[in-house]
């Protein structure tokens, strides 16, 4: 395999020698090759990371330079890695550095998420926590795998028997609809659904008619918070919050359908006064479908959705699968719950109609209504989207649009059109309108009271 051989000046191995090690970078000496696969496993179990070799820590015997004296001297090295990622290939980028005036290569290497466990050559795993690599063993490796996907806890046998299973109503609406005809538990069996006499987690979740009495963490929780604040305090609660249970499709459904049913109690100020605020329904229906068919069940939380004057959040637990991340999520698909995902599309008229494309739907559909797109969040046990009820038009547009139908605005009305929490920020909108010769101050009004108009303003 043939690697790229980069020059550096020595100024940038100093910035490289000097630079911080942190959760995402580290150093390591040539010398030995057990810390390298150490810090390679943490970072590839972890969001990823880089690792430069041959630059070592002050306190090796070799000084700072302890690199490979020849390409040939770091192979055997280069092939232990690559053996590490060997179900991860996509996930490593290794490069040779030559330092001006230096004898010797430095291998920088570039770990990206990878979809699988990666093991040292000792066969021992570990997770990046900071800037140090924390081994992992027993139960936790298991929930690194729940979380990668490489195993799934929906497959996890319940306490729950499959014939309570059979039984139920929700199972007996869905084989009303099965082509072809199959008892009930020979569907569990073949599906993998059931293991001898107990239901996996996704069969609870698919047809129990409450599975939250078995998988109690699958409910789903709504609030509506009067407020547009980044954080919802209780007080600003407009209602108890809501909980829904029920088995995977209703959950989606009734969960949209309440989310909307709030969401068309919401006026705000609109450009012609109190209006209704409006969301594209497929963007609600795509993400909240997304947090109940992709979320990490083994997590004891449930999904949350919270509608504020301003935005509609989804938090869903776990935090994204295998390689993906926010920046790829539109152009790749993983699913963690396949059994879930794939027997939820055999439904009549199943919430996941068209696999792979439900975010790409949700950001389409907000550009049709000229809204933002969504917001994708990475958190520590979660994934975050969510929609703002906040217009592709600019600030200033929308300034501009109220002025010239009212003709004057002040600072708290032009945050409310904005949907701008920050005065300061605000005030530095219109101090930009006003160099650029859009607007002026009204005469006579000033500081909190101050008012403005556009400069064609007419008497």
């Amino acid at each position: 395999m043939a690697f790229a051989i980069l020059s550096i000046t020595e100024a940038q191995y100093q910035a490289l020698r000097d630079a911080q090690e942190s959760h995402f970078f580290e150093l390591k000496s040539a010398d030995n090759f057990e810390p390298i696969s150490k810090s390679l496993s943490a970072f590839g179990n972890a969001e990823g990371g880089r690792l430069i070799v041959g630059a070592a820590d002050k306190n090796s015997v070799r000084g700072d330079f302890a690199a490979y004296p020849t390409q040939e001297d770091a192979n055997g090295h280069v092939s232990e890695i690559s053996k590490m990622f060997h179900n991860a290939p996509e996930a490593l980028d290794i490069n040779f550095l030559r330092v001006e005036n230096r004898d010797g290569f430095l291998v920088d290497i570039n770990v990206g998420k990878s979809a699988s466990i990666i093991e040292t050559p000792a066969r021992k795993v570990f997770m990046r926590l900071n800037a140090q690599n924390i081994e992992l063993k027993g139960t936790q490796i298991q929930e690194l795998s729940w979380r990668k996907g490489q195993a799934s806890y929906e497959d996890v046998i319940t306490e729950e028997k499959k014939n309570f299973i059979d039984k139920s109503k929700e199972f007996a609406r869905f084989r009303d609809h099965m082509i072809p005809a199959t008892t009930g538990i020979e569907f569990l069996d073949r599906e993998k659904l059931s293991r001898d006499e107990y239901a996996t987690v996704a069969g609870v979740l698919l047809f129990d008619d409450l599975p939250q009495s078995t998988v109690t963490q699958s409910a789903i929780k709504v609030y509506r918070y009067k407020t547009v604040e980044a954080v919802g305090e209780r007080a600003e609660l407009a209602e108890d919050p809501m909980t829904i249970e029920g088995p995977a499709h209703h959950l989606v459904y009734e969960s949209v359908r309440q989310t909307k049913r709030i969401i068309d109690s919401i006026t705000i100020l609109g450009l012609d006064g109190l209006e209704s605020i409006k969301y594209p329904p497929e963007a609600i229906h795509e993400i909240i479908c997304n947090a109940v068919v992709h979320r990490d069940y083994s997590i004891h939380d449930y999904v949350h959705i919270r509608i504020f004057d301003n935005r509609v959040e989804v938090q869903s637990p776990g935090r994204l699968a295998a390689h993906i991340t926010p920046d790829n999520i539109r152009r790749h698909r993983f699913a963690r719950n396949k059994r879930l995902v794939r027997i939820l599309n055999k439904f009549p008229n199943p919430p996941n109609k068209d696999v792979g494309e439900g975010l790409r739907t949700a950001f389409s559909s907000m550009r049709s209504l000229n809204l933002q797109e969504p917001i994708i969040q990475e958190r520590d046990q979660s994934v975050q989207v969510t929609l703002r009820h906040e217009p592709l038009a600019s600030k200033e547009e929308r300034i501009r649009d109220y002025l010239k139908e009212q003709g004057t605005i002040n600072n708290s009305k032009a945050r409310e059109i904005c949907f701008e929490r920050s005065d300061s920020i605000m005030r530095k909108t219109f101090q930009g309108m006003m160099l650029a010769n859009i607007i002026e101050r009204v005469p006579g009004s000033m500081g909190k009271g101050a008012k403005y108009r556009l400069v064609d303003f007419k008497v």
